[in-house]
């Protein structure tokens, strides 16, 4: 099964919604990943859920977390810098190789003028390095 690389998909031309996206990508798994590879992932979604992280994730409108890391090109991004030029929108996602994440990520490419609009700022943050991720060259993939 091949997902679509954001180079692949035009821009604005997904018309569902994420969910709609989520709902198909989900039936894809059941059909061709092994019922025990899916089994793994339902394990480790459940251990996300029951550590409640996402209860200590900042909210909409929370100042977040300083933090300093380096892009895919190597350069340092804080949020000191970031937060100048307005609201910050930040997208965590495992990888390039998650299906939910690219989904996510094509999602926010396509509202990505309507983030510029309102004069906000898009990073991606991801464990995976290298790739940048999201177009435009400004909305970076930032390395932890």
């Amino acid at each position: 099964m091949k997902w679509r690389s954001l180079e692949e998909s035009a821009e604005g031309g997904e018309t569902r919604s994420l969910a709609q996206v989520f709902a198909e990508r989900k039936k894809l798994i059941a059909k061709y990943v092994p019922t025990d590879i899916q089994a793994i992932h339902e394990r480790a979604i459940s251990e996300v859920r029951e550590s409640g992280v996402a209860c200590r994730a900042s909210r909409i409108g929370e100042t977040p977390a300083d933090f300093e890391l380096a892009n895919q090109n190597g350069m340092l991004l804080r949020t000191a810098d970031l937060l100048q030029n307005g609201r910050l929108v930040i997208c965590f996602f495992r990888g390039r190789w998650c299906p939910f994440c690219v989904g996510q990520l094509e999602a926010m490419n396509s509202i990505y003028p309507q983030i510029q609009a309102l004069r906000a700022s898009l990073i991606g943050i991801s464990p995976q390095n290298g790739t940048p991720l999201l177009p435009h060259g400004r909305p970076a993939s930032v390395e932890s």
